[in-house]
């Protein structure tokens, strides 16, 4: 339930109260007010108290620092429900979530402390008051469920409870001071506008969106005859975390006019100070002329490398067994490569299978562009006189590079044969490879050249890696996220900045979930040389712990004096297996796919094109992305969500069916793929790029969101409008018959 004082665009206000029932549930009294004056989960008294500024009292804070696993200075809903059930409440993870939304007035989704204290107030559990009002208590006043008598919690359970007061101030030094100089990808999912002004004379409009931060810019799709435009749309912007912030976001809507200037249909400048602590923001802004805006801003940092310019040099070396295309039983074989709308053809090696063209080509750009796609090959047989023959294509993945400058193909061609190459990337100001298209320094990334031949080895954690492991792993996840990487490897001496703890994570994530394993941490401590670790199968080298030794330095490091604070005991580790989420395959949410674009695309009509659209599903759910007309490399750029439990999904995972849409005949099928879902076990974010069984590939990202169960429900919204206040007058006699249309 809320109360709301809407200021009208002409003058005065309307007042009205908003409720929500969902179905099976009372609704509210003739009078708008809800039979059993609950909210929530919370008590009726909690209305009255919900903005109030509440003063932390110590025991507050000390229950505040304890639920606080991950030491953010606040808390997400996980760590809510879980301190929760420690005072004896027995707590759901949609109900967790529901509180949380409950008391979260600057929809943050995390709960401060001043907010925290506000929820004890209202649950009587500890002594929390007012700003400026007199204590009611200096002691502790625990809660008693179901009107036990005796205190809760017992008393051997409390010293769990608590940590002391002076916690709290160590959780604020241990937030991330450096978030703010990340580099990183700014997204701004467009959703929708609401009720726009009407700027035709159809009475409608032509919306669209320019979207800025500073010297950012990107504009939208339009959207023809509409007051209620569907974008769904997402716009990325590079750049570092503090120039966002202090840029924030404005957005412009438009009116798209074909033979004059463009009209505004309103603009809006917010802040996006909300990503100092999170990830995500969900905005609904509305505009100073007419209606409002919806959309989401999220922040994801990406190492530097992949946010440089530079080139990616391409050795084409040779080929092995191709089809025989001429009638002595051979070919002229030459290759076609493609990739971001740069092509290069290489020489023509007459009368074999097996050509040697050991050719260099070079493809400019940013890394993260540049790899967002595959590299096209298509080779041919040249013939003289007549068209060429196609002896075969492929696509590469090119996304290794995020974790290393230099790697080695052997591409198997869609007819016979093989095509190998090396890729190798070159940012701006550093040597280019050798003719022979080897790097010049043979690094790979922020590691040792060795690095390459331990990659995919299987390695043991030894007890002192675990250790080790244990301590970097703050929240206790069982992973570690490259914050936690590059804290952890400081300790151990090393200067690693956020970008490379987040392109050393890289090196190593060969699940590519964004965290780091326990068994990738031991391959790096392998090479690193830190700790002793062994390749799974073989002899141990030693069982004693192997320090690192930084800069050649014959002292151990670290010191004596700092290791204590550099490991924990070994079974941490169970523990914190023990406190990962065992309840998330329950969670109820919204699984979002961004469609973002098919690549080399069979082509379906006379015309050598096709016209795609997706249809994405998963069990009984299932959506069907905007058709893009003529084309073989679609960019849809499309969110589409559903709503459901996280178990179900990963149950039946996800089915994409590309499709060619036909005006006057059935839909050509254009190939479709069917991927599992479980990475989202463990990550709430993960990305596809998919081969289809006819030809070219799919990109797509797939994320989850846990919402509270109440959002899922259905149910019986009621309005109760009240009265209005100070109306613009319209009669000659100075006052006005008003009426009100809700819609």
């Amino acid at each position: 339930m809320h109360d709301f004082a809407v200021p009208l665009s002409m003058q005065g206000h309307v007042h009205l109260r908003v409720t929500w029932s969902p179905m099976g549930t009372p609704s509210p009294s003739s009078a708008g007010r809800p039979a059993g004056g609950t909210t929530g989960h919370l008590p009726a008294s909690t209305m009255t108290m919900r903005h109030a500024k509440v003063e932390a009292s110590p025991a507050v804070r000390e229950a505040f620092a304890q639920f606080d696993r991950n030491n953010s200075g606040r808390l997400d809903y996980r760590e809510l429900r879980n301190g929760l059930r420690t005072l004896g409440l027995d707590v759901t993870t949609e109900g967790a979530a529901s509180v949380l939304a409950s008391y979260d007035d600057d929809n943050s989704g995390l709960m401060e402390l001043d907010e925290f204290a506000r929820l004890c107030q209202q649950l009587g559990y500890v002594e929390a008051r007012p700003v400026g009002t007199t204590p009611i208590s200096t002691s502790r006043q625990p809660w008693r469920p179901g009107g036990a008598s005796r205190d809760w919690p017992p008393p051997d359970r409390r010293a769990d409870a608590v940590r002391s007061t002076p916690d709290v101030a160590s959780a604020i030094r241990n937030a991330d001071p450096e978030r703010l100089n990340e580099k990183g990808v700014l997204s701004v999912h467009l959703k929708r506008g609401i009720g726009l002004k009407a700027a035709d004379l159809n009475g409608k409009s032509d919306p669209y969106v320019i979207v800025s931060s500073g010297s950012h810019e990107k504009k939208s799709r339009v959207v023809k005859k509409t007051l209620d435009p569907e974008w769904n749309e997402m716009l990325e912007f590079e750049g570092s975390l503090k120039d966002f912030l202090s840029h924030g976001l404005l957005l412009k809507v438009m009116d798209k006019d074909t033979f004059t200037k463009d009209d505004p249909l309103g603009d809006v400048q917010v802040s996006l100070e909300p990503l100092r602590s999170t990830d995500t923001h969900d905005f609904l802004e509305s505009l100073p002329t007419k209606g409002s805006v919806k959309f989401t801003v999220s922040w994801k940092p990406v190492a530097e490398q992949l946010l440089s310019r530079g080139t990616l040099h391409v050795h084409l070396s040779h080929a092995t067994n191709l089809k025989a295309a001429d009638r002595n039983g051979l070919s002229d074989p030459y290759v076609k490569l493609s990739l971001k709308g740069q092509q290069h053809k290489s020489k023509t090696i007459k009368k074999t299978l097996d050509p040697k063209w050991d050719e260099g080509f070079e493809f400019k750009g940013v890394l993260r562009e540049l790899i967002s796609e595959p590299l096209q090959i298509d080779a041919f047989d040249y013939d003289f006189g007549k068209s060429d023959d196609k002896l075969g294509n492929a696509s590469v993945d090119l996304s290794v590079l995020k974790s290393t400058r230099m790697h080695d193909f052997a591409v198997p061609l869609s007819m016979q044969g093989h095509v190998h190459l090396r890729v190798t990337w070159s940012p701006m100001g550093t040597p280019s490879p050798s003719s022979a298209g080897r790097p010049a320094g043979g690094t790979t990334g922020h590691l040792p050249a060795s690095t390459m031949t331990m990659r995919h080895a299987k390695v043991e954690a030894s007890p002192a890696v675990r250790e080790a492991f244990a301590q970097f792993d703050r929240n206790n996840s069982g992973r570690l996220d490259y914050r936690e990487l590059r804290n952890g490897l400081r300790t151990l001496g090393l200067d690693v900045t956020t970008e490379g703890a987040a392109s050393v994570l890289a090196s190593y994530d060969d699940d590519n979930s964004g965290l780091m394993e326990l068994d990738e941490f031991a391959r790096l401590c392998q090479q690193l040389g830190y700790v002793e670790a062994r390749p799974v199968g073989t002899t141990p080298i030693s069982t004693s712990r192997q320090p690192w030794r930084p800069g050649g330095a014959s002292r151990d490091w670290p010191p004596p004096d700092r290791r204590a604070d550099a490991v924990r005991s070994t079974p941490d580790v169970a523990s914190a297996i023990r406190n990962a989420d065992p309840e998330r395959l329950n969670e109820k949410g919204v699984l979002s796919v961004h469609l973002k674009r098919g690549i080399g695309l069979k082509a379906a009509d006379l015309n050598g094109k096709s016209d795609p659209y997706v249809i994405v599903s998963s069990g009984s759910h299932e959506k069907k992305s905007r058709v893009v007309k003529k084309t073989l490399d679609p960019e849809w750029n499309e969110m589409l969500e559903f709503e459901g439990s996280l178990k179900d999904f990963l149950s039946h995972g996800l089915l994409l069916k590309v499709m060619d849409k036909d005006t006057f005949t059935k839909d050509d099928p254009l190939g479709d793929v069917q991927v599992s879902l479980e990475p989202l076990r463990s990550t709430d974010t993960h990305d596809f790029l998919e081969s289809l069984p006819t030809k070219g590939s799919v990109k797509f990202t797939v994320s989850w969101k846990p919402v509270a169960e109440q959002l899922l429900s259905r149910g019986t919204l009621h309005v109760h409008l009240s009265h209005a206040t100070n109306l613009k007058a319209a009669d000659r006699n100075g006052l006005s018959d008003p009426y009100v249309k809700l819609s």
